[in-house]
């Protein structure tokens, strides 16, 4: 019979919405356990996949976004990926990279940290989007229950709303 938690995440991943943050979205990190989140009201998960694990989350009615949650493992062995230094130099050399195709000639990164969470992120809006595809981006680096995650939020609209609220999903992240 399966778990109460077995349960709560497979309803989440057919859709599944309640009041507040009762549901939950989850991926399985092979070897290391399962990464999970809740859902604010009126979003579901569009896709979740194994291999590479990943989670897209977006609205069930309303503004167009979309938001990435991305697990990674480090590209150098036996460097930790997630030290707060090394999260910072990737998300700075990632905006940097970014400020190519930005309309914003600079773009700074910011810093959230909790007590089972810190992170990195970054805003900018494309300057030459094409019909249909988003506009404003958030993306960033952060480590989260101990796991090192990237994350991008695409919208069609800014929306400063949006981004706290991935920010505070993110932060509520545990491993289960």
């Amino acid at each position: 019979m399966p778990s109460r938690r077995e349960l709560v995440c497979a309803a989440a991943l057919v859709g599944f919405s309640v009041r507040g943050m009762a549901a939950e979205a989850a991926t399985r990190i092979p070897g290391w356990g399962t990464l999970t989140f809740p859902l604010p009201d009126n979003w579901r998960v569009q896709r979740s996949a194994d291999s590479p694990p990943s989670l897209t989350l977006g609205p069930d009615r309303g503004q167009r976004f979309e938001v990435k949650i991305l697990p990674f493992t480090s590209p150098q062995p036996g460097i930790p990926p997630s030290t707060p230094e090394s999260l910072s130099g990737q998300a700075n050399a990632n905006a940097k990279y970014r400020a190519r195709d930005a309309e914003e000639a600079v773009i700074s990164v910011l810093q959230f940290r909790t007590a089972d969470a810190f992170g990195y992120y970054y805003s900018f809006t494309d300057k030459a989007p094409k019909p249909r595809e988003f506009r404003y981006f958030t993306e960033g680096l952060a480590q989260i229950a101990g796991y090192p995650i990237l994350f991008v939020v695409s919208s069609e609209h800014a929306s400063p709303e949006l981004v706290t609220t991935v920010l505070k999903v993110l932060q509520q992240g545990r491993r289960a």
